[in-house]
């Protein structure tokens, strides 16, 4: 009787053993996707973006996108280029609740030398919501440590087309255009070389005609991130023409007017792309500023 005791309780202690030793592997093998997903991340995250940009056509919004960057994030909560993405993807859809949420813990959780990238996460939600000032500060903290971030110049020129100075706009913009491939921030860098390689193809697009306004739109969109300004201030303009002006035209058509010094005709179309359905960042802003002048 005995010896079967020690029999039952020898075989329970080998399968303890066993259960243990597959625990081990499983968990060196999870060290080992992590330790491959670090290393692989740069091409992963353009992936994921890349999914969740067929996810979002898909559902019509940019919901699966959101949902895309947050289950990344549960695997990889310090990635700052995915947080930056899932922040805008809130700001697209107007939930800065979340947007405000997802920054505020990309800032917390950044290392020192990331931290400026984790900044122009913060800067992008003050220029959603036309908080021009506060971006301005923002950007000129980012510009002290990265001066070579084409997306912190990015800010910047948005940052001057509210305040009406179109000129400081065109030659930051420019600046983008030149810094592109340079982008001193590595969460970038990819995104800057991806963009700069589809240039060619909207050119394509453009010059065998573009009939639809919210094509135009995307374009424009396309080419004001790229630093071509005066080319995106046209397919923006451009895109008015269509049924359902974006509120980018009227925004447009408000910068060409005030530097033409049409400041009243100017003040009317600020005033109808803050008014829109969905209305341009920094046109009240703007129309403020305008109202404002003696």
């Amino acid at each position: 009787m005995e010896a079967k005791g020690d029999r039952s309780m020898g075989a329970l202690l080998k399968r303890h053993q066993a259960a243990l030793v597959l625990w081990a592997l499983l968990l060196s093998s999870f060290l080992l996707v992590v330790a491959l997903y670090a290393a692989f991340s740069g091409p992963f995250i353009l992936k994921v973006h890349e999914l969740s940009q067929i996810d979002r056509a898909e559902r019509g919004s940019a919901n699966g996108a959101i949902m895309d960057y947050e289950d990344y994030l549960r695997i990889d909560p310090n990635s700052i280029r995915i947080r930056g993405l899932l922040v805008s993807a809130c700001i697209e859809i107007r939930r800065f609740a979340e947007a405000d949420e997802h920054a505020k813990e990309g800032l917390r959780l950044a290392p020192e030398d990331r931290r400026p990238v984790a900044m122009l996460i913060v800067t992008r939600i003050h220029l959603a919501r036309g908080e021009i000032d506060a971006a301005a500060n923002m950007v000129e903290s980012v510009l002290e440590t990265l001066p070579d971030s084409g997306e912190a110049h990015y800010d910047l020129a948005q940052i001057h087309l509210a305040r009406g100075e179109f000129d400081e706009a065109e030659r930051v913009s420019a600046q983008v255009r030149a810094l592109g491939p340079k982008e001193s921030s590595r969460e970038y860098a990819d995104e800057w070389s991806a963009r700069l390689e589809k240039m060619e193809t909207y050119e394509t697009e453009i010059a065998g005609g573009v009939e639809s306004a919210q094509r135009l739109y995307e374009l424009g969109t396309e080419f004001e991130k790229a630093g071509r300004l005066g080319e995106a201030r046209d397919l923006y303009i451009k895109s008015g023409q269509g049924e359902k002006p974006p509120a980018a035209a009227f925004f447009w058509t408000a910068v060409q007017l005030e530097a033409a010094g049409r400041l009243g005709e100017a003040a009317k179309e600020y005033k109808r792309a803050s008014r829109s359905a969905a209305s341009h960042p920094s046109a009240k802003y703007a129309l403020n500023r305008l109202e404002a002048k003696p």
